[in-house]
């Protein structure tokens, strides 16, 4: 399991090659790489994923990283660009990326290392949402209004009364700034 950690001591000891901000993110999803091939976000997040989440990222809970690190590796060795993130990326994103280097130096061969550059998302998922969000309350705002077009518009709680029909089914793209209603959370495994 992640455990706690200090975090500049974390960024000199691991060698992460650096922290990636969301634009940059955004830059590099709507870009004309391909997601897991040119690039991939990896969100360490635990229940607290549940809130939406980056396009194609891969989703590996925390408290089961240690486990599937090996398998991580295997799966992302000839990708450039390896993104680790959690909710604020304080914690268990830049242990996440730490542990994922060590087991990489250590499973793969000399002859098996390609490139490859390990990033922190600074910030992490909350300030990626922030960012990119803006519009989206306006757009719910509008379908509820076409869906409740008596309905008193200075409601103060037309969120509130919305809310219960998305739960967490209400899937927000940050780079698109697009919401669907989707029947779960995605988690690209």
């Amino acid at each position: 399991m992640l455990a706690e950690c200090n975090l500049s001591t974390l960024t000199m000891a691991s060698g992460i090659t650096r922290w990636i901000t969301s634009n940059e993110l955004r830059d590099i999803i709507k870009g004309s790489g391909k997601p897991l091939i040119d690039y991939a976000v990896v969100d360490v997040r635990d229940a607290d994923f549940d809130g939406g989440n980056i396009p194609n990222c891969i989703h590996i809970p925390s408290h089961l990283f240690d486990e599937r690190v090996n398998g991580l590796v295997e799966r992302l060795k000839s990708t450039p660009l390896v993104v680790f993130h959690c909710y604020w990326s304080q914690q268990r994103g830049p242990q996440a990326a730490r542990i994922f280097r060590e087991a990489r130096d250590g499973l793969l061969t000399p002859e098996q290392i390609s490139p490859q550059e390990i990033c922190i998302l600074r910030g992490g998922f909350a300030e990626f949402q922030g960012y990119f969000k803006a519009g989206t309350l306006k757009k719910l705002r509008s379908l509820f209004d076409s869906w409740f077009p008596s309905h008193n518009r200075r409601t103060p709680n037309w969120l509130k009364i919305i809310e219960p029909a998305f739960g967490t089914h209400l899937q927000w793209n940050p780079v698109t700034n697009k919401s669907k209603v989707a029947p779960v959370c995605f988690v690209c495994e």
